[in-house]
């Protein structure tokens, strides 16, 4: 799992990575568990979570870089994978949310005062 180290509870993540030195077989998990569900996700220009779902983890070779599942939804996992043995560095982007807003839809603003 990644962790911060004051191990308070964040929700609205992004970051970009590189992770160096992938032979093309090579993969990692990473895991982040959310105190909430997330109204969004996109990891490495993914959105939808993989159909594959638990699977990725028993069949990493049916994965690409990005691909991701919630467990328990609130624990959200995700798989970086070597692209080929002469590009040893893979670099993705991660984003979540949870909106403030329900279903994401701000109010309308209140009447203007006649």
């Amino acid at each position: 799992y990644i962790q911060w180290e004051s191990d308070f509870s964040v929700t609205n993540i992004s970051y970009s990575a590189v992770m160096s030195g992938f032979q093309s077989d090579d993969y990692i998990f990473l895991c982040h568990r959310f105190t909430q569900e997330l109204d969004f996700t996109e990891i490495a220009g993914i959105e939808e979570a993989s159909p594959l779902n638990e699977t990725i983890l028993d069949h990493p070779e049916l994965a690409s870089t990005g691909d991701w599942f919630a467990s328990d939804n609130v624990t959200l996992h995700y798989i970086v994978k070597g692209i080929n043995d002469r590009i040893p560095n893979v670099g993705f982007n991660f984003q979540t949310y949870k909106c403030f807003y329900e279903n994401c839809i701000p109010p309308p603003p209140p009447p203007l005062a006649t």
